[in-house]
């Protein structure tokens, strides 16, 4: 995967950064000082995919004949070359990167405006490093930190991945946030935000054909500028409807090329699994595109518990989904084709496959009376739900009071707000709830505009950017890419009318119409979704037995018992043995409670001194 490192070592505090050192390296083997560059002039080293590059190549007056001599981050330096660090601000794409400006004795850093890609730094009296991950810090020689305990409060709160944001798991490694740039001189570090999501209410065409229309050329550029250009193409395939938009639109831009795509699919091992049911129905629609070649992943044998010591010792944070080993299994196939990413359709309900939440409470407000009552009355036909569902949950209740809803609810806000199933000693809980200071809390409530959502969601998505890298999970880092984490495509996708999104009771209808004669029929209007990793449950029960005998194991003066309750732990995996719940439970214990919980002690012996 595309991966950056670089640092700057001071002399001593008086001493000019001229005179410093200056260093990049391009590797997760580049670790010792002589392996880097000395810089004597500015350059810049980044992870760029950009979506502007026709209006950048204008811009500089770069020729068509040129035009090839140029990668994304060659732009990027002449951007800043011409804009200095406002440069950012004409950017369009994924990208992270960091500039040794010589001229200003400085350096600039930068991050794309929804964290499609990461960059960390760190930052003592000696020595700055940034690079693409913390492991990547880490690697620096002379680094050593401990864990920033305070991250543990994500274990407390329902909804906590806001509380500390601008902190990694590691003391004194930090993320660059989505749309934050940095300057770092003598004088010391200055951050900027240059960019936050807005509104966007309007579009400069005057017909749904128009729209369509600029939907789609939009979208395949998007998905184009995150194929590379020198590795294999792969892409995650469900046979949902937006890794299937990502699948169609990559194969029709790669068959132009006379390229392939390879689609992981996670299926059971049996497709006639007596118990559950995958997929395939869906993901086989692809099977009849002739530079689409699917590769069937079932990660047999693997778990949620699966080599957890070895993963972590790479993963720079326990937050991890239970089906993780399916990821892992999709970039260890991707290592073994040589592909350094893979598309991912995630996010999608941020753009252009938005459910559209709140529109039935819009078209009330805007007293669209006919509209309202079609779409009820097809959407309640379509998904079979009454009416009255539908008009009293998703047309009444947006508009009504906030007071009044709080009413309704019922339960007190702090029980909202806290999670009473967390993993961590009653003490230290305490403790660190006294040291963090607590976001206000208030409850989610639809609002009678699907835009206002809309915003909403892709704000919270916006600040939490930093919690989660895109690396993959395999032994061999491969680069998770997504497409629909895009300014512009959430930009316009936000100021489609509601009427284009939500039609004849389908919702995600943007993507539905803008890709008619890309997708598939059968996907194009499917309604249904089968779990991810449907086979969960019998891959936690093949694996827990394994994961209470560990527990048993941990003695009583484990310095891992300072932070977590072990006991507690112990009562919630007996309760899941005693009473085995059925194949198509989403039990929250099983899902995430219990993984969450056991992914945190494997995560926490990484740390000196809660090894053993």
């Amino acid at each position: 995967m595309p991966y950056i490192r670089g640092y700057c070592l001071f002399k001593d505090k008086s001493s000019p950064i001229t005179r410093t050192e200056t260093g990049y390296g391009s590797s997760l083997e580049e670790k010792a000082l002589s392996k880097f560059q000395n810089l004597r002039k500015s350059k810049i080293k980044a992870d760029a995919r950009l979506t502007n590059r026709t209006e950048l190549f204008d811009e500089f007056g770069v020729l068509l004949s040129e035009q090839g001599n140029f990668d994304d981050s060659d732009l990027i330096f002449k951007a800043f070359e011409k804009w200095g660090t406002d440069c950012v601000e004409h950017l369009e794409g994924d990208f992270a990167f960091a500039i040794w400006d010589q001229k200003n004795e400085r350096i600039f850093c930068a991050r794309d405006h929804l964290g499609g890609t990461d960059l960390y730094y760190y930052r003592d009296s000696s020595k700055f490093v940034f690079a693409s991950t913390p492991s990547g810090i880490l690697d620096f020689p002379g680094i050593e930190t401990n864990l920033n305990l305070n991250k543990l409060a994500v274990y407390l709160l329902h909804e906590p991945h806001t509380l500390t944001t601008g902190e990694t798991w590691f003391e004194g490694i930090y993320p660059l946030a989505a749309a934050e740039s940095l300057t770092m001189d003598l004088q010391g570090i200055k951050k900027l935000r240059y960019w936050r999501p807005e509104l966007e209410t309007s579009l400069p065409f005057n017909s749904q054909d128009e729209i369509l229309e600029a939907f789609r050329e939009l979208f395949f550029e998007t998905v184009a500028a995150r194929l590379s250009n020198h590795a294999p193409n792969a892409a995650l395939l469900s046979g949902g409807l937006d890794s299937s938009s990502i699948v169609s639109v990559a194969a029709n831009l790669l068959e132009k090329q006379n390229k392939q795509l390879t689609a992981f699919a996670g299926v059971l091992d049996d497709r006639n699994d007596s118990e559950f049911e995958d997929e395939r129905e869906f993901i086989e629609e692809f099977e009849s595109v002739e530079n689409v070649k699917i590769r069937y992943v079932t990660a047999r044998d693997a778990g949620p518990f699966t080599d957890l010591d070895g993963f972590f010792k790479n993963y720079d944070t326990p937050i991890v989904n239970s089906r993780f080993y399916l990821f892992r299994a999709f970039s260890e196939n991707a290592a073994e084709i040589g592909a350094e990413s893979i598309l991912d359709g995630s996010f999608g309900e941020f753009g252009p496959t938005s459910y559209c939440e709140g529109g039935f409470a819009e078209l009330l407000k805007r007293l669209k009376w006919v509209t309202l009552y079609r779409e009820l009355k097809l959407r309640s036909r379509l998904y079979g739900q009454s009416l009255r569902y539908n008009l009293r949950g998703n047309t009444l209740n947006p508009l009504l009071p906030e007071f009044l809803t709080n009413l309704k609810s019922g339960a007190p806000a702090e029980s909202e707000m806290m999670n009473l199933n967390h993993p961590l000693k009653g003490s230290f809980a305490k403790e660190l709830l006294s040291k963090i200071e607590l976001p206000e809390y208030s409850r989610r409530r639809t609002l009678p505009d699907h835009r206002l959502n809309l915003l909403r969601d892709i704000r919270f998505l916006f600040e939490k950017s930093g919690e989660f890298p895109s690396s993959g999970f395999g032994p061999v880092p491969v680069e998770l890419r997504y497409p629909f984490v895009d300014k512009r495509l959430i930009e316009f996708s936000m100021a489609v009318p509601l009427e284009q999104k939500m039609q004849n009771g389908y919702t995600r209808c943007l993507i539905r119409n803008g890709l008619d004669g890309v997708l598939p029929k059968k996907i194009q209007w499917r309604t249904s979704k089968a779990p991810f990793s449907p086979d969960y449950l019998r891959r936690y029960y093949s694996q827990i037995g394994d994961v209470k005998i560990k527990l048993e194991g941990i003695k009583p003066k484990d310095p891992i018992r300072e932070l977590l309750d072990i006991e507690k732990i112990k009562a919630w995996v007996k309760d899941t043995i005693d009473n085995p719940r059925p194949g198509t439970s989403n039990d929250d214990a099983i899902f995430r409670t219990i993984p969450q919980a056991i992914f945190l002690i494997h995560f926490l012996r990484r740390f000196a001194e809660f090894s053993v």
